[in-house]
């Protein structure tokens, strides 16, 4: 046993020196490995230390997604879409109402001797009662269903393709929304069921024998025109009888007169909502006067010193397709009063030469038309800026730079202008209040108005053969088309047209509908009424006429009433609706009053040449008869 421990102990010793020199090797790797890590780690930290350095020598500025003028934008345009959806249907709901709460009323009149033969029967109120709640109840069921599917599926569709034409939208999700489904059904419950239950049960306190002969008709009174004397003797009869009628059943006359100012409103509302998203663009860019005349902007990569005029700018502004040519000083800064919180995003413009600034963009006073110039008296600030920081003429406007220096200027003048900010400034105005010259870094000019009349795909091609002329220029970095500015705008102003476009189609099946109800309702009332008059001898024609007198005469009140109603809901819209750069045109077009007022009267001819065919179709007999 022994002689076998000492074998084993002999080869034990005999593979040592191995073991060791694996050991050795292994070392050896563990420690080259090391120290191709540690060379590579010293490597990096160095690299790490000059982009540090880099990174230190760089002024950095951090934005997130909302100071992304495409995301700002899109949010301020879903918030214009929502506070129209919270100002267009409260007029909605409220013609509506109207129409439900007439339309109910007249249905429990009309069944008043039915209700007098329930009761007599021995029907209890509340059987009577629920016959004509679960009508209403059904109604308003109906109604929100389909209100709601269309609210939910075809608005948003329609907006949603409006607002693709600007922004890259995702496909859109419809979501069903109880809250506001079941404050339309309340509204709706409120209009039709409750009244419902209100006119019954007033009804169903009378007796039997009451209920079951025709209401007694209400005691005539004279009018105001009556007690003139002089005036009421020279009316005919018949303008005597319409005139009496007309203010014999107040309530009839308010509601027509009511629902006519109401649908007036709306069109009325709509027509100059679009007048002022219009403005935008044609009173900016398109028409003869439009503010910006300039057709091009040039940006240099030096300032160009005045009055020495640089090779660069001199090359520019003597190429013969350029009819004018006008240095500027732009800087972006922001506009503040201490009159407001607002703080703006504003274009300090200097000119330098003043006297030719109105030659590319129209200084001038909306309300009186004056022409404005920059005289060294102060600063001329657009309209929008001088809203939103509460500032008149003789009042003080601040602006501050990027370095955080504030500047004060008196306002001489305010200009008329629908996009962005701007404060304009003559140079030695610029340079009492800044302390320092302009630098002139852009030029505006104009393209040879013979080269303009020409085809638009030679005019295209000249604007690009122009851009590419001015960029070959040592020193000019940006040319910009003021067309490609005016094309961006008027997809947004086509977007909005297409909401509105929605609620004015809206608007006028609305107003169809309520006039068409009203009218309807009123030959109902006074069927007994019509046909004693064809039995005294009246042809329909003339019984037509007795029904058109009354309603022309509501209608022009209706839309004389509505004409001031949609007045103050388009200045409504506008208010609430304003984008911070943008200003919407102020006032509703001539034409578009001429067109509410025409859809309004077309839709009363429509009507009355509908019911023309109930007048004639009155059975006399039946009519006169149908009480007993």
């Amino acid at each position: 046993q022994a002689e076998n421990d000492l074998n084993e102990l002999k080869k034990q010793i005999s593979a040592a020196p191995e073991q060791l020199n694996a050991a050795k090797t292994k070392r050896d790797e563990i420690i080259s490995q090391t120290e191709s890590q540690l060379a590579f780690a010293k490597s990096e930290l160095a690299n790490a230390k000059d982009l540090f350095s880099q990174l230190n020598a760089v002024t950095w500025s951090i934005f997130d997604r909302e100071s992304t003028p495409g995301y700002l934008s899109y949010g301020q345009s879903v918030n214009n879409i929502e506070v129209l959806s919270n100002i267009f249907p409260i007029f909605f709901f409220l013609i509506s109402s109207l129409v439900c709460l007439t339309t109910v009323t007249r249905l429990v009149e009309e069944d008043r001797v039915l209700l007098g033969t329930y009761k007599a029967l021995g029907y209890s109120s509340a059987s009577i009662l629920l016959k004509y709640v679960i009508y209403s109840l059904s109604a308003c069921v109906f109604g929100t269903v389909l209100g709601v599917s269309v609210g939910v599926f075809i608005f948003p569709y329609a907006i949603n393709a409006a607002y693709s034409i600007m922004y890259s939208l995702p496909p859109l999700t419809f979501r069903f929304p109880p809250v506001y489904a079941l404050i339309g059904f309340g509204i709706a419950f409120l209009s039709t069921a409750f009244v419902t239950v209100l006119a019954v049960l007033r009804d169903l306190r009378l007796r039997p024998s009451v209920l079951m002969r025709p209401k007694t008709p209400k005691n005539g009174k004279k009018i105001l025109l009556e007690r003139i004397g002089f005036l009421w003797r020279e009316l005919s009869f018949t303008v005597k009888v319409t005139l009496r009628n007309l203010f014999r059943n107040k309530s009839r006359f308010f509601m027509t007169f009511l629902g006519i100012a109401g649908s007036m409103a709306l069109l009325l509302a709509s027509l100059g909502f679009y007048n002022s998203i219009s403005a935008i663009k044609t009173e900016q860019y398109d028409t003869v006067n439009a503010i910006s005349r300039y057709d091009f902007q040039v940006v240099f990569d030096n300032p160009q010193p005045s009055p020495i005029h640089t090779v660069e700018y001199n090359t520019a502004a003597t190429d013969p397709r350029i009819s004018g040519f006008c240095l500027v000083s732009m800087r972006s800064m922001t506009g503040f009063s201490e009159r407001t919180d607002n703080k703006l995003d504003v274009y300090v413009m200097v000119p330098e030469r003043p006297e030719e600034l109105n030659a590319y963009i129209d200084l001038r006073n909306r309300l009186t038309g004056e022409m404005l110039t920059l005289d060294g008296s102060g600063a001329v600030i657009t309209e929008k800026l001088a809203m939103d920081t509460e500032t008149e003429v003789g009042d003080d406007i601040c602006f501050s730079d990027s370095a955080g220096h504030v500047y004060t200027v008196t306002v001489s003048a305010i200009a008329e202008n629908y996009t962005f900010h701007y404060i304009y400034l003559a140079p030695e105005t610029y340079r009492a209040v800044v302390g320092e010259a302009p630098s002139y870094t852009y030029a505006i000019g104009n393209i040879s108005p013979s080269l303009k009349v020409s085809r638009q795909t030679d005019y295209a091609n000249l604007k690009g053969m122009l851009a590419s002329d001015l960029m070959k220029i040592e020193g000019v970095t940006t040319v910009a088309y003021l067309s490609d500015t005016t094309e961006s705008i008027g997809e947004i102003t086509n977007a909005l047209s297409l909401v509105i476009l929605v609620f004015f189609v809206s608007a006028l099946i609305l107003a169809f509908v309520v006039l068409y109800n009203l009218a309807n309702i009123n030959i109902i009332e006074r069927t007994r009424e019509l046909a004693t008059l064809k039995v005294l001898g009246f042809n329909d024609g003339e019984v037509n006429r007795y029904i058109l007198r009354e309603n022309v005469i509501v209608s022009l009140f209706g839309i004389l009433f509505g004409v001031g109603l949609g007045i103050g809901l388009h200045k409504l819209l506008i208010t609430f609706t304003a984008i911070d750069t943008v200003m919407y045109g102020q006032e509703i077009y001539w034409y578009s009053y001429a067109i509410a007022i025409a859809i309004t009267i077309l839709f009363i001819a429509g009507v009355n040449l509908l019911l023309h065919r109930k007048t004639a179709a009155i059975n006399m007999v039946e009519s006169l008869k149908s009480v007993e």
